[in-house]
């Protein structure tokens, strides 16, 4: 496995990353995935922009946009209420990057467009079509069939294990989270043997204080469930 964190340390300058060129995104990805600092998130996003998705770093500018949609997908898929200015500020000193070096309402624009295609990419060509096998033998384990919260809250932590690096720019909550609710609340069901009795307010009220989901993130995930579920119909209908 690559360690992303040395190569990072070793870095001069984000045009350093171009002596990497053999990085697996799925090794970064777990890096992001798991990062505890800004910092770090911003070295391994940037790396995995670089190379998996061929995003120019030359120009400070263009580089400044990558690390703020990194930064901010980050911050906001890990549940933290970030301000895009704060983004920008902290990215610009990160970078040594002046104030009057770009149009900061561009790189705003630019960011959130990088962030949504980035998003939607990723999406369909890391995930998550395996997944849905993994799930499909976790409820059969199970044999879900009750409203039972421990039966559940089982499934949620069996599955956590397989699904970590389904979504970029997400901690494990996240998307264990998301998975749960395409696959309980979203027409519930697998396939045609398997349906659910669910009390579908009652468990967005779980989900919500068990992993202390916000409103306005609690939305995202749900707007994940439906990617997901779209893609997974797609894939049966096949």
């Amino acid at each position: 496995m690559v360690d992303v964190k040395s190569i990072v340390q070793s870095m001069n300058s984000y045009k350093d990353l171009e002596k990497y060129i053999n990085l697996s995104s799925v090794d970064v990805i777990m890096k992001v995935v798991k990062a505890h600092s800004l910092g770090q998130r911003i070295c391994y996003t940037s790396i995995l922009f670089y190379y998996e998705f061929k995003v120019s770093l030359k120009e400070e500018t263009e580089e400044l946009i990558v690390i703020f949609a990194s930064i901010y997908l980050g911050g906001i898929s890990s549940g933290i209420q970030t301000n895009q200015s704060s983004i920008l500020s902290l990215v610009k000193k990160f970078l040594e990057i002046e104030n009057d070096e770009f149009d900061e309402e561009k790189c705003l624009q630019q960011g959130n467009e990088l962030i949504f295609n980035l998003t939607y990419e990723l999406e369909f060509n890391i995930g998550p079509p395996k997944t849905y096998d993994i799930f499909k033998s976790i409820v059969e384990k199970y044999k879900i069939n009750s409203k039972d919260a421990t039966v559940f809250q089982s499934i949620i932590n069996d599955f956590a294990h397989y699904t970590i690096a389904v979504f970029l720019f997400t901690d494990e909550e996240i998307v264990y989270s998301a998975l749960y609710i395409f696959c309980i609340i979203n027409r519930s069901y697998v396939d045609s043997s398997l349906t659910y009795q669910i009390d579908v307010d009652k468990f967005i009220e779980l989900f919500k204080s068990k992993f202390k989901i916000e409103n306005y993130l609690f939305d995202g995930i749900l707007f994940l469930s439906d990617i997901l579920l779209d893609h997974y119909e797609n894939s049966t209908s096949q």
